[in-house]
């Protein structure tokens, strides 16, 4: 011997064996397939239930739809500028004139299409939504069961005086 010492097993005490693996034989290690399921079932069953409480997309539902409807009546109300600009009588008119064009009729006021629920811009709007205020020269919308309906609309205020622009506001603060 060389003069290192060897630690001995003490008498009667069994050896380690390490299982045999014979071939085409494996030792598992890691989780078994039923179980990577059932733990993905679980997260999916936590991430459904917990999920509506902080995300909500109806918020998200409500602000596109009042924006959707400011810009749809932004382009209606500009198209029916261009065809006041078209037909002989209304550039100039200081009264309210029907126009007609395309089977579809509106009222014009200073050359814009008319407001206050007399069959002018009110009926550009789809159904979805309610006309919640009708006044002299405005008209405003809510989605239907806004969160807050005097923060989530969409108001048309017709031109006051010849020569202006009829003008479109949003406000979304409380869809």
């Amino acid at each position: 011997m060389s003069g290192k010492t060897y630690a001995q097993k003490p008498p009667g005490m069994p050896t380690q064996r390490q299982p045999r693996m014979g071939i085409g034989q494996y030792q598992a290690a890691g989780f078994t397939l039923i179980e990577l399921i059932a733990v993905i079932v679980i997260l999916g069953v936590l991430a459904v239930t917990a999920l509506p409480r902080f995300v909500d997309l109806g918020k998200e539902a409500r602000v596109a739809a009042v924006k959707s409807l400011a810009g749809a009546v932004s382009e209606a109300t500009k198209n029916w500028h261009l065809v006041c600009a078209t037909q002989e009588g209304c550039w100039n008119s200081k009264s309210a004139l029907l126009l007609s064009t395309g089977g579809v009729s509106i009222w014009m006021w200073n050359r814009w299409p008319e407001a206050g629920g007399y069959g002018g811009v009110d009926t550009l709007v789809a159904s979805g939504f309610d006309r919640v205020a009708v006044g002299n020269s405005s008209d405003v919308w809510t989605p239907k069961a806004p969160r807050d309906p005097s923060t989530c609309y969409v108001r048309y205020t017709e031109a006051g005086l010849l020569g202006t622009a009829a003008t479109v506001t949003v406000d979304t603060s409380g869809c």
